[in-house]
Order: structure tokens, then C-alpha cells, then sequence
């Protein structure tokens, strides 16, 4: 990609990025979608995508050098950043990060609940980089696989459907337990 275009020249999203902290900016990171994408009279509605983060800022004498966690931040949101930005659905309500299942509805503030979901991202993550380590992690078959069968579908079909359709089968926690050094 080169100035938002694809390989093929067409635009494929904008995206800003919002890296430090000021006054009245809320703390955290977070992707937000202004515009989502979606199609109306044949004609393709590309997405308007923001990342923030609160990285420290740099200084006259000091480059601003991301923390561990503040890099595995930045990459979990631009990976939400990546499926707004590559969505190509009909409907906006089911494009980019319109897939997420959770159990906010149960607990205040829905956050314990919620991690069952991150959990279950990991496994999926974890199976996933496991077929990109397996054939390499610059393998284009691959790469275009996970762009059109997960990046490109949104919500447009069940989740396990669109994952097996790009891994060949469903996930399973071998990857996971193996990165997680068990």
C-alpha cells in the first residue's frame, strides 16, 4: 500500500493517528471508526479509521521509545485498526469491528465478562500466526487468504465459518499453550 491506495490503485481508508496525550484527551488506547465501510449505489464507502494511544511524548534530548506494553498496545489496536480498514462489506453494520460478541450486558462496566473474548482472541491469534510461521510470515497465499476470508468479511458470516475458510480448520489451543511456554 502506498497513500491509502492498494495494489490495485484503488483508495482503501483513511487513517489517523493520535499517539500522545494533551489536555482533555481521555487516558487508554482505542480504535475508533468515524466513517465505517459500506456500499450504496454500486459505489464503495471506504472507511475513516482513528488509533489513539497516550505514548509519552518525545523531548528535546529524548526520542519517544515505546514500553513493551505500550508496542503490544499499539499492535492489539491496529490490528482493529486493520479490519476496519480493509472491511469491504455491504453494510457498515457489519463491516470492520461492527464481529464483536460480548457479555458487557451482564456485569458493570462488562470488562471481566469481556475478557473471556480477549482470551478467545488469543487462541484465534495464536492458531492463525501458527499457519503464517508454517509457510512463512511473508507468504502471500496466506496473506491474501487472511485478508479476504477475516480482514475483508466483518460481520457477514459466522465468525468459525469465516476462520475455517482461511485456516482450513477450526482453531484449537496447541498454538497458544505453546507460545504461552506450556
Amino acid at each position: 500500500m502506498k497513500d491509502g491506495t492498494g495494489k490495485d490503485g484503488k483508495h482503501i481508508s483513511v487513517l489517523y493517528l493520535d499517539y500522545y496525550p494533551r489536555k482533555g484527551k481521555s487516558s487508554g488506547a482505542w480504535m475508533t471508526s468515524y466513517r465505517d465501510q459500506y456500499r450504496v449505489n454500486n459505489s464503495d464507502k471506504r472507511p475513516v479509521i482513528s488509533l489513539v494511544t497516550n505514548f509519552s511524548k518525545p523531548t528535546s534530548s529524548r526520542p519517544a521509545l515505546l514500553s513493551h506494553n505500550e508496542l503490544t498496545t499499539f499492535l492489539h489496536e491496529f490490528g482493529h485498526a486493520l479490519h476496519g480498514m480493509m472491511s469491504k462489506c455491504h453494510y457498515k453494520s457489519l463491516s470492520g469491528t461492527n464481529m464483536s460478541c460480548s457479555f458487557g450486558h451482564l456485569f458493570s462496566g462488562g470488562y471481566a465478562a469481556g475478557y473471556y473474548g480477549y482470551k478467545w482472541s488469543e487462541v484465534l491469534d495464536a492458531d492463525a500466526f501458527s499457519l503464517f510461521k508454517k509457510k512463512g510470515i511473508y507468504d502471500r497465499e496466506t496473506a491474501d487468504s487472511f485478508r479476504l476470508n477475516i480482514l475483508e468479511k466483518g460481520g457477514t458470516d459466522e465468525p468459525m465459518e469465516l476462520y475455517k475458510k482461511f485456516r482450513g480448520k477450526e482453531p484449537t489451543l496447541n498454538a497458544l499453550l505453546k507460545r504461552s511456554g506450556f
